[in-house]
């Protein structure tokens, strides 16, 4: 296994500040806490979750995170949920997230279907001021393993 992305975030040391992230606003650009991944893998199965590990410093710490979804059409980005989720300390964590894909044959689709269509979901982490200081590891990754369900 390999994920996708890795996030470093930062407490009481130099680098990018854990918590310093914000919900997402138009396109992004250059954005390291932004996962481009395929709409679905090589057997048509389409991305039904995010998956994030989070590695503290030190200790078993756990934090809240958000993601949000890019949208082409809207061009707008949207939150996962109503809520932030925890996230453990070295453990696995997921995020429903929705893959669009087959839209309808109406005008206005027919030429916009993409075999090679991708999404972006941002992940917007909280530092609740009680994270310990040191390297925050955040490694990010599109779960395409599952198939349909029953």
């Amino acid at each position: 296994m390999r994920f996708q992305k890795q996030i470093l975030r930062y407490k009481g040391v130099a680098g990018t500040v854990l918590g310093s992230d914000v919900a997402p606003t138009g396109l992004p650009s250059g954005a390291d806490n932004v996962l481009e991944f395929k709409a679905w893998n090589a057997n048509g199965w389409p991305c039904h979750r995010l998956v994030v590990a989070y590695k503290p410093p030190s200790g078993v710490f756990a934090l809240t995170a958000t993601a949000y979804i890019w949208d082409a059409l809207t061009l707008s980005w949207y939150r996962v949920g109503t809520a932030a989720t925890p996230i453990a300390a070295n453990a696995v964590t997921y995020f429903d997230v929705p893959t669009l894909i087959d839209p309808p044959a109406t005008d206005g689709f027919i030429l916009v279907q993409n075999a090679n269509a991708s999404s972006l979901v941002a992940l917007v982490v909280a530092d609740p001021g009680a994270a310990p200081n040191g390297e925050h590891s955040f490694a990010i990754a599109a779960d395409q393993t599952t198939g349909p369900g029953p």
